[in-house]
């Protein structure tokens, strides 16, 4: 099954809107879709939930700090079709508390493994490029990268590159980009 990193290090770009529509337009045909919200934001589990649970338990954060299986954490969403790992406020300082940790790098990939039932996985990140971020690169198959027609956007993209080829440097692993998504253009006079 395929995986798809929703990826910017910029904010407000539409990782959480590109997210959550293409995995609720994926469901409506009738395949099974599975979001994972890493963003601490967690503004796709709002979405698709209607609001956020304040523990930890049966989070993302359970995942990315306990090691727990992303298949034990799984939440059903109120649409057919799709599903959702919550995301959690308690990764907000993640990075902190996994910086010192052997194969934090992998975490995440370790802990799809053995999810089954899902054509695709889609996965929104924080606006960054810590070691949330990084599990999420190297647990997917492809980037998608939103972006706003922007300058600050498009210089986004080159910090974007910069960080991707310094990871790939150290991991020895290419990160292909599926595609590029521009929204919020408005050609309106």
């Amino acid at each position: 099954m395929p995986i798809y990193c929703f990826t910017s290090i910029k904010g407000g770009v539409t990782k959480t809107t590109s997210t959550v529509n293409v995995a609720h337009g994926l469901a409506q045909t009738g395949r099974r879709v599975l979001v994972l919200d890493a963003d601490h934001q967690c503004n796709s589990t709002l979405a698709l939930l209607g609001g956020i649970q304040e523990e930890k338990a049966g989070t993302f954060y359970e995942v990315m700090m306990e090691r727990r299986p992303v298949r034990e954490v799984i939440c059903r969403t109120r649409f057919d079709h799709l599903d959702i790992v919550q995301g959690s406020m308690w990764l907000s300082n993640a990075n902190t508390q996994l910086a010192s940790q052997f194969g934090r790098e992998m975490i995440l990939s370790k802990g799809l493994e053995g999810v089954r039932g899902y054509h695709y996985i889609l996965i929104d990140t924080p606006p960054n490029t810590e070691l949330i971020t990084i599990n999420c690169w190297i647990a997917s198959h492809q980037l998608v990268i939103p972006l706003t027609p922007s300058w600050f956007a498009m210089f986004g993209i080159r910090i974007l590159e910069i960080q991707l080829a310094e990871i790939q440097r150290q991991t020895g692993r290419a990160f292909p980009i599926f595609g590029v998504v521009i929204a919020l253009d408005d050609h309106t006079s």
